[in-house]
C-alpha cells in the first residue's frame, strides 16, 4: 500500500496525548511504533501543520478522516493576537500559552517586516531573564517554554501601561527634549505610556493616569519600585554580558489573587541594547533599532544577544 501524507492540525495541550489517544484507536488500542508504522514530522508543536506518513494497512481511509475531523473540531481559538505575539487558551483557565512571532513592526505598526527566528530567540531570551529576576525576588507571569517558540504564562489583567526605564538618552526622550544621544541619566528615570495603538501610545503624566483611573495609587507606587529594581538586575546582568542596557520597556498585570506581576517579555524588542566593544554608533546596536534605522544584520544582532545571555546563564560570575 503506498504511503499516505495527510496534514492536519492538533490540540494544543503540554503533551499530544490527544494524538496519541486518536492513533491509539486506529490501531485497535495499540499505540504504532513510530520507526515502523508510523512517522510525525512537526513544525512548531501541536497546533502546526503535523503530517501523519501512514504505510501499513492498519489505518484506514475512515480513520484519517476521523483524525481531521476531531482535531479540527479541537483547535483552540486565539484569545488575541498583538504585533509580536499570539495568546492562546490552555485546559486551565490559569495558564495561557504565548506564541512568539518572527513579525517586526516599529513607528506604532507603521513599518513592517520579519526578522528570521526572532520569536524563538525573543522567547528564550525572555524565559531567561524571568528566571532570573524571580530568583531575584521579582513576580512575573513566567511558568515555562514548552517549545522554542511558545511559552506557558499565568493567566493576568494587563495594566494598559507601557514603563520605560531610561538609563541612558536615546530614542524619543532625545527627539523631544534635545538632549544628546548618549548622555547618562543618574539616577535613571521611569516614564509611562498610555498602552493604546490609536493613539499612538501617548506619553502621560502621574496626575493623568491617575485621572483616566488606568492604575491604582497603591499600584502606580509598587509598579515603580519593581521597574527601579528590576532595572539595577538587568543593568548589571547585561553589564556582566558586555552589553549597556540603555533603556527598555515593562508590562505588568494583575493575577486572579490580586497579585501584581511582571508580564510581556524582556527581549532586543523591548530593549535598547549597545555593545560595550563597539564604539560606533550604529555598529553597537543589538536591538530593534536594526530594523527601525535600516541598519541590516538585525538576526545576528538578537543572536547575539542570546548567545550572551546563555553563556552567562551558563558561567554566571562568582
Amino acid at each position: 500500500m503506498p504511503t499516505l501524507l495527510i496534514s492536519l492540525y492538533s490540540l494544543y495541550s503540554t503533551s499530544c496525548g490527544i494524538c496519541d489517544r486518536l492513533i491509539r484507536d486506529a490501531g485497535g488500542g495499540q499505540k504504532p511504533s513510530f520507526s515502523t508504522d508510523l512517522f510525525v514530522s512537526r513544525k512548531g508543536y501541536c497546533r502546526n501543520p503535523v503530517s501523519w506518513y501512514l504505510g501499513s494497512n492498519r489505518y484506514t481511509i475512515e480513520s484519517i478522516l476521523m483524525f481531521k475531523h476531531l482535531i479540527s473540531m479541537s483547535t483552540p481559538e486565539k484569545l488575541y493576537e498583538g504585533k509580536a505575539k499570539i495568546i492562546y487558551p490552555t485546559d486551565d483557565p490559569e495558564i495561557l500559552l504565548a506564541y512568539f512571532k518572527d513579525d517586526a513592526t516599529a513607528f506604532n505598526a507603521q513599518k513592517r517586516g520579519t526578522i528570521q527566528g526572532k520569536g524563538e530567540i525573543n522567547n528564550a531570551i525572555s524565559s531567561h531573564l524571568f528566571q532570573g529576576l524571580e530568583a531575584k525576588g521579582i513576580p512575573t507571569h513566567y511558568i515555562d517554554c514548552p517549545t522554542p517558540n511558545e511559552m506557558r504564562v499565568k493567566r493576568v489583567k494587563i495594566v494598559p501601561i507601557e514603563v520605560i526605564i531610561r538609563n541612558i538618552a536615546a530614542g524619543s526622550l532625545c527627539k523631544q527634549t534635545g538632549i544628546p544621544v548618549g548622555t547618562i541619566i543618574n539616577p535613571p528615570i521611569v516614564e509611562f505610556c498610555y498602552k493604546n495603538d490609536e493613539l499612538g501610545d501617548p506619553l502621560l503624566t502621574r496626575e493623568r493616569l491617575l485621572l483616566m483611573k488606568l492604575a491604582t495609587p497603591e499600584q502606580l507606587q509598587q509598579i515603580t519600585q519593581l521597574s527601579l529594581q528590576i532595572n539595577q538586575i538587568l543593568s548589571e546582568f547585561f553589564n556582566e554580558c558586555g552589553i549597556t542596557l540603555v533603556d527598555f520597556k515593562l508590562e505588568f498585570g494583575i493575577t486572579s489573587d490580586g497579585q501584581l506581576v511582571l508580564a510581556d517579555e524582556i527581549s532586543p524588542d523591548t530593549c535598547r541594547l549597545w555593545d560595550q566593544s563597539e564604539t560606533d554608533p550604529d555598529r553597537r546596536v543589538l536591538d530593534k533599532d536594526r530594523f527601525r534605522r535600516d541598519l541590516g544584520n538585525v538576526e545576528s544582532a538578537y543572536q547575539q544577544v542570546l548567545k550572551r545571555v546563555l553563556e552567562h546563564t551558563s558561567n554566571p560570575s562568582p
